[in-house]
């Protein structure tokens, strides 16, 4: 079986290279299509903001001339200036069962890294932990909510025989509207929230959309200080944060989203977002003709049924004050008076116990597992 690598110099390639999963998931009833347009628009041109920092070489691995896998070698400036590494990333793999071609691509993405001086490949990162990463491990039974990865089980074994090792494991967790357990140890969430509720210097409130540049500039304050320690930070530059922002615009539903300001300062914030997954299935990856229309009638019509607790942070210096149960609290009670059944919680830190702690007191089931992986080269 002769396997060609070659890396994506045409925009026929592009088209072969974002056609791959098609043919990897075929049969497969739990994967939700990627939204093919925004996969061009960051792979395909250099107007996304991670180009101003970061550097992408795609390839395609063809077995007797047919498509049969792809991966990204990434170079994430902003990451190596951050923590002062040398360390090159793979992402947007996907692959056939065969070994063979799973290790070529990897080869291929290893000596493009190596040939910039990286000596470390960590991933699978599409392109860096601030958007899809991590490898499910755990969990395949499950469709993928809104902006997490999926892919097949054997996946794992390709990575490891390559050499890949573990680095870090990512947590996602299942809350029920309907389960009783947690239901009952919610109560103590409640009496936590109730007291830190009477602090006289503390505002919970929803962000108001009319303003939503002021507000997205204090997530971004609260961001970028609750997260900056840990494991796999990546701060956003200014130009990402605002196409975040951009984005999330169009995605928030403000009585599912909380700021809380301790002393006029920003302090805490957390975000549900409604699991556009549901919808964006049905269209096979495409917003055009119909995705957009499909999208807002799923939405309107009241059909998304999950929510994904996308983000919840809280600045250092207010940790262990019940800000978290403020916010689990409210974010809960919205839910609960909502048409929504379920949310999940993800992805969190294997070892960031304070808040998989109080994810698990609040009776969050731990349903997926996803691993980051690294091989010295």
């Amino acid at each position: 079986m002769a396997i060609d690598i070659a890396r994506v110099s045409t925009i026929r390639d592009l088209d072969a290279f974002l056609a791959v999963p098609w043919q990897i998931y075929r049969g497969n009833a739990a994967w939700v299509p990627p939204l093919v347009d925004n996969q061009r628009a960051l792979l395909g041109g250099k107007e996304h903001p991670f180009h101003r920092h970061g550097a992408l070489e795609l390839f395609l691995a063809r077995s007797d001339g047919r498509p049969a896998g792809r991966v990204a070698a990434i170079e994430n400036g902003q990451h190596n200036s951050f923590h002062e590494e040398r360390t090159g990333f793979f992402g947007f793999f996907e692959c056939s069962t065969d070994p063979d071609v799973a290790h070529a691509l990897l080869d291929a993405a290893q000596s493009w890294l190596r040939g910039r001086g990286l000596t470390c490949m960590r991933g699978p990162a599409s392109p860096s932990t601030n958007e899809e990463c991590g490898l499910l491990v755990e969990g395949y039974e499950h469709a993928p909510v809104f902006l997490m990865p999926y892919n097949p089980p054997y996946y794992a074994s390709l990575l490891e025989g390559w050499g890949l090792k573990r680095a870090k494991d990512l947590y996602a967790y299942y809350v029920d509207k309907k389960g009783q357990e947690h239901a009952q140890r919610f109560v103590k969430v409640r009496r936590v929230s109730e007291r830190v509720r009477r602090r006289g210097d503390l505002v919970v409130r929803r962000p108001e959309m009319r303003r939503f540049h002021q507000e997205a500039a204090a997530i971004k304050e609260i961001y970028r200080r609750a997260w900056s320690g840990n494991w796999g930070f990546v701060p956003m530059t200014n130009a990402e944060f605002d196409h975040f922002a951009a984005e999330l615009r169009q995605l928030i539903v403000p009585e599912l989203a909380r700021i809380i300001e301790v002393d006029n300062t920003p302090a805490a914030f957390g975000i549900l977002l409604p699991n556009y997954n549901e919808a964006i299935r049905h269209t096979n990856g495409r917003f055009w003709p119909f995705g957009v229309p499909l999208i807002l009638a799923y939405y309107h019509l009241r059909k998304i049924r999950g929510l994904r607790l996308a983000a919840l942070g809280v600045v250092e210096e207010h940790r262990k004050a019940g800000l978290e149960a403020v916010l689990m609290h409210d974010l809960y009670q919205e839910m609960m008076e909502s048409h929504y059944q379920w949310f999940e919680l993800g992805w969190t830190l294997e070892d960031n116990h304070l808040i998989n702690n109080a994810i698990e007191a609040w009776g969050g089931r731990l349903y997926k597992r996803y691993r980051m992986y690294e091989k010295a080269i």
